[in-house]
Parts: C-alpha cells; sequence; structure tokens
C-alpha cells in the first residue's frame, strides 16, 4: 500500500504488506502493516489529543515526523535523515 505525499487519512490504515507512507501525510487511526512501513519526512499519526499505534515488522521513519502514540517495529527500526526514506 502507498500513501501519496500529502495524502490524509481520517480513520485507520491496514496493509498486509509492505506500507509507504508519502511525506506530508496524515493519518488520525492506527497504521498497521503486516510486513514493512517506511514513513517519508514531515509525516504526522494520531494528535496530541488523539494518541494512535504505529506498527510493522520493520519501520523506516525520516526525520521531521511525528507519532502520537505507540510505536511497534517487532524487527527493529531507523530514525532517517529527511530525504531517504
Amino acid at each position: 500500500l502507498r500513501l501519496a505525499p500529502g495524502a490524509t487519512v481520517e480513520g485507520a490504515v491496514v496493509s498486509g504488506r509492505d506500507l509507504e507512507i508519502g511525506a506530508g501525510c496524515r493519518v488520525g487511526g492506527p497504521v498497521v502493516a503486516e510486513r514493512d512501513a517506511r514513513a517519508g519526512t514531515a509525516v504526522a499519526l494520531g494528535a496530541p489529543d488523539r494518541p494512535t499505534t504505529l506498527t510493522a515488522r520493520c519501520l523506516e521513519v525520516e526525520a521531521g515526523s511525528a507519532v502520537h502514540g505507540t510505536v511497534w517495529a517487532h524487527g527493529g527500526g531507523l530514525v532517517l535523515p529527511e530525504g531517504k526514506a
């Protein structure tokens, strides 16, 4: 599953395989990838008053992104410099 840069999802995002979240995306609900997930820069998951969960096997997130809630990277995770996801 691929979310184009700047996409907004009010609810959950669930991928049965890999997940790519483009730069500047906003997701209000839980984010689940059965395999690996990558998030570009300036991604916002949840909100300070609406925490959520991000879970994936392996996770790569560009610096400058924010997850308000819990992050699970079951096989490991990396924070990459902007422009590298």
